[in-house]
């Protein structure tokens, strides 16, 4: 995960979870003057998902994998 608080952007470039960790919430996330709550999950076949469950203002989310 990278984050750039000057152009509000977070970016998930091949995001993993180990096998012990189903799933991730990020609660409240701040970047620049945008807050986001996300939820990252595994699925069977290895790739992570990510979920928007709050976004409150501007901000930009890429997930590459």
């Amino acid at each position: 995960m990278s984050i750039s608080a000057p152009e509000r952007k977070l970016v998930f470039s091949k995001p993993l979870l180990p096998p012990f960790l189903p799933q991730v919430t990020i609660r409240d996330l701040k970047v620049g003057g945008a807050r986001v709550d996300l939820l990252l999950t595994r699925h069977d076949e290895g790739d992570v998902g990510v979920n928007v469950l709050r976004r409150d203002g501007e901000i930009e989310i890429v997930l590459s994998k």
